[in-house]
């Protein structure tokens, strides 16, 4: 089974919060469909972190955020 994408908590995430292996430092921006938060990995790798808005995770947009997400895995 593939791991569902990320989707939004009932409400912001804020420093210091866990995000399964990743600890949250900033919002880095919101749009219509998701939320982008600057992360560091417990290996210490700082990432940008993209999560559905629960309201929107159709699975239209669920299937274009799996593309999106393998996509830039190929790229790092």
């Amino acid at each position: 089974a593939r791991p569902s994408p990320p989707v939004t908590p009932r409400r912001p995430l804020g420093p210091g919060e866990r995000l399964g292996r990743f600890t949250i430092e900033r919002l880095l921006g919101s749009g219509g469909v998701g939320v982008v938060y600057a992360a560091r990995a417990d290996d210490g790798a700082v990432v940008a972190i993209k999560v559905l808005r629960r309201d929107r995770a159709t699975p239209d947009r669920v299937e274009r955020f799996e593309r999106e997400r393998r996509l830039l895995a190929l790229l790092g």
